[in-house]
């Protein structure tokens, strides 16, 4: 077919006037044994006939399409990243990574019944985790609140309290305070009051009521004090010295903020049970020595 289809086009340029003159019988020899079909379905173009308009379209969609392709894969081999099947491009300020959204899926949770793999997948990844238990973050605050409750119970101080220890430097918390060589020495030769000093105590709520039984023995009398906690001044008798004061709720302790009236030197006190049960009276000199004395419920 083809060689029939180049002995016309030869013959054709180089006879066009023969042609011209006598088409039929210079055409013969070149369509013998040729059918009409055959020439029909011929290749045009081969014969230098431009192509049909099918053709044409359908190059220019192929050219189209070539074009679009190889415009997608310069910007593929410029970003230097290939995203692949469950894999997702994430862009940041700091530029662009590709994130495996497959990784973290369980096993079932592709299998559950109208579950979508990518959406499930991608789920996780926007979201960063599984959703945390609802219950578990509820009993957060409670547990919170409960903690709270506990640590701003008031203490109750009632009962008889004997002095059985003391701890810290004493002899360094009186010297703070103004007390001279003689009756620190003194304090010291009595143990600082162990087995001596008693506290008495009658609360009922902020009203309180304090009997003590002081380590100078000179003291014949019981210091007492009665407050209100947080009203007013109140004005008591101690081992070291008489003291003009204010009280308030810290916690679970009741704090004395106190001045020496004889110095003006400033001292902090603290009441409050220890871990053991124990009542603990806390004083913090003017300079922060603390020192502490320890008392057991007489039963």
């Amino acid at each position: 077919m083809a060689s029939k289809s180049i002995s016309v086009c030869v013959f054709s340029m180089e006879s066009w006037w023969q042609i011209a003159l006598c088409p039929s019988s210079l055409l013969a020899p070149c369509l013998q044994g040729t059918s009409r079909h055959d020439f029909a379905s011929g290749d045009q173009s081969f014969v230098g006939l431009p192509p049909s308009g099918e053709q044409q379209e359908e190059e220019e969609e192929e050219e189209e399409k070539e074009e679009y392709e190889q415009q997608e894969l310069e910007k593929s081999e410029s970003s230097g990243v290939g995203v692949g099947v469950g894999e997702e491009t994430v862009s940041t300020s700091a530029g662009s990574s590709v994130v495996d959204t497959t990784a973290a899926v369980p096993s079932d949770a592709c299998s559950a019944e109208g579950a979508s793999p990518c959406s499930v997948s991608r789920d996780l990844s926007t979201h960063g985790q599984p959703p945390q238990r609802v219950e578990s973050m509820a009993e957060q605050p409670v547990a919170e609140k409960a903690e709270e409750e506990v640590s701003s119970e008031k203490p109750n101080f009632s009962g008889t309290w004997d002095l059985v220890r003391t701890e810290g430097d004493l002899d360094r918390l009186l010297s703070d305070m103004g007390q001279g060589w003689l009756i620190r020495n003194g304090a010291k030769a009595l143990k600082y009051g162990i087995g001596r000093v008693v506290v008495d105590c009658q609360q009922d709520g902020d009203d309180l009521k304090f009997s003590k039984v002081l380590c100078d023995p000179r003291n014949l009398s019981k210091s007492h004090v009665h407050i209100s906690v947080g009203q007013g001044t109140v004005r008591f008798l101690d081992d070291i010295g008489r003291l003009s004061s204010t009280s308030q709720w810290d916690g679970s302790s009741l704090r004395f903020d106190a001045k020496l009236e004889s110095s003006g030197l400033a001292v902090t006190l603290l009441m409050y049970f220890s871990s053991e049960g124990n009542f603990v009276e806390e004083m913090i000199s003017c300079k922060g020595t603390v020192a502490k004395y320890v008392f057991d419920r007489r039963v």
